[in-house]
């Protein structure tokens, strides 16, 4: 007993480190702070802490750099893009060292190096009004998509697409259009684009601030967020 108690508490000593060093340096709310951490988490959980040392990554939607800045200190070289000003001169101060681009997540056109190892595709795909252009132009840049949105919770494969009024908060849809689609919307695209995809309703992921990875699908119209790692190579 004693021996396992050792274990456990060493256990939460490494992780306790794990979490200081990923999240060194980093400037932060307490509204996005544990739903970004929880995410990044997931992936070393899910991939090992030294996958991605050396990795070029791109972040679409990258907001004030907090994401970016996790990878950066996991050992890959990232680059963040952001429509808002505002979340670009946040970023650009708070992180000098770190390269984040002005860029138009809806904008249809590559604007971007043309293979990434990895793409960071967080909280972005339902403020887009081109959600499946946004996740076809990825999955032809990447090895590995890293995909994660809100969703509506219904069996039936659709988008709908909403005016976000709050268009002025860094955190809403750049040109006063979202989207919100369905997990088999998403899906679907994943499967007929020739992928191998990997759903997690994990309830690692889930926050206190947003709705829950871990939902049960009910069709009941209601929104909850879906986690996807997607492989763009079989």
């Amino acid at each position: 007993d004693l021996y396992l108690k050792i274990i456990v508490i060493l256990k939460m000593a490494e992780e306790k480190i794990n979490i200081m060093n990923i999240t060194k340096g980093l400037h932060f709310d307490e509204g996005y702070i544990n739903w970004q951490l929880n995410r990044v988490l997931f992936l070393i959980n899910l991939m090992g802490r030294d996958f991605f040392q050396g990795k070029k990554i791109l972040e679409l939607g990258s907001y004030q750099g907090g994401v970016t800045q996790m990878f950066h200190n996991l050992g890959a070289t990232i680059i963040g893009v952001e429509g808002s000003k505002k979340n670009l001169e946040f970023a650009r101060t708070k992180y000098p060292h770190l390269t984040f681009i002005e860029g138009d997540c809806d904008d249809t056109t590559w604007r971007y190096d043309e293979k990434y190892d990895i793409i960071i595709h967080w909280g972005l795909l339902y403020h887009l009004k081109t959600p499946k252009e946004s996740i076809l132009n990825c999955i032809a840049h990447c090895d590995i998509l890293c995909l994660e949105t809100l969703v509506i919770d219904k069996t039936v494969q659709e988008v709908n697409f909403v005016n976000e009024d709050n268009v002025h908060k860094p955190d809403q849809a750049l040109n006063g259009t979202g989207s919100r689609p369905t997990a088999s919307y998403i899906e679907q695209i994943l499967t007929d684009s020739g992928t191998m995809w990997t759903r997690y309703d994990n309830t690692e992921l889930n926050s206190k601030y947003q709705p829950c990875y871990s939902a049960a699908d009910k069709n009941t119209g209601g929104t909850y967020r879906r986690f996807w790692v997607v492989h763009t190579r079989k």
